[in-house]
């Protein structure tokens, strides 16, 4: 899910959260006696019962049944702050990323025309970079992507294989190579299939 996705998500919950507690009626009463109940507050229309006329046995005492109002609105308040915090996090994971990458490059796919060999391993792909690129910028590059790409979800490039859930990339060491691998087995054949499709061999 998106970071958009989520903002959407916590204000239909927050917007739920509200109306239930605007339903709730601190009037409300509910009163059981040996057979028969009698109500006050707005407790008929709230509750609508498909035979208004009949009558109700819960036993003795009392109580307000549109409390359960407030037990929902707890509930959609509680998941629209889980949604608003998933949608903080994936922007600043990626702002953490991307800090020094102006919009305009963090769109960019950082694999178009850089890879020259890839070669399946454990889990995914490795993959070589042409000799002139400048790995360490490759490398940041590639994490900055990703941070974008997971904060918009599955919306972006159905070629790049960097909008795959869960994808890692991680350099071997100081060469020109990099490992990619995803956690999903499902996603292991789009992975290297994506991932060729961005091999251009130099020429010899």
């Amino acid at each position: 899910m998106s970071a958009a996705d989520h903002r959407r998500h916590s204000e239909t919950a927050a917007a739920k959260a509200r109306d239930h507690r605007g339903r709730f009626d601190p009037t409300t009463q509910v009163v059981a006696g040996p057979d028969r109940i009698s109500s006050q507050g707005r407790w008929r229309t709230d509750y609508d019962y498909r035979n208004s006329g009949e009558d109700y046995y819960w036993g003795g005492g009392s109580y307000n049944p549109s409390v359960r109002h407030l037990t929902h609105a707890a509930q959609y308040e509680a998941l629209a702050k889980k949604h608003r915090h998933a949608a903080e996090s994936l922007e600043g994971f990626e702002e953490a990323q991307c800090g020094s990458f102006p919009p305009e490059t963090r769109v960019q796919c950082p694999l178009l025309g850089q890879l020259t060999s890839a070669e399946d391993i454990e889990d995914g792909i490795r993959v070589r970079f042409a000799d002139d690129i400048d790995m360490n910028a490759a490398v940041a590059h590639l994490r900055c992507h990703i941070a974008f790409s997971r904060a918009r979800g599955k919306d972006g490039m159905d070629s790049c294989p960097l909008y795959l859930e869960d994808v890692r990339a991680s350099r071997v060491g100081s060469s020109s190579e990099v490992d990619f691998q995803v956690e999903k087995r499902s996603d292991l054949n789009k992975l290297r299939r994506r991932m060729r499709t961005h091999v251009v061999p130099e020429s010899r």
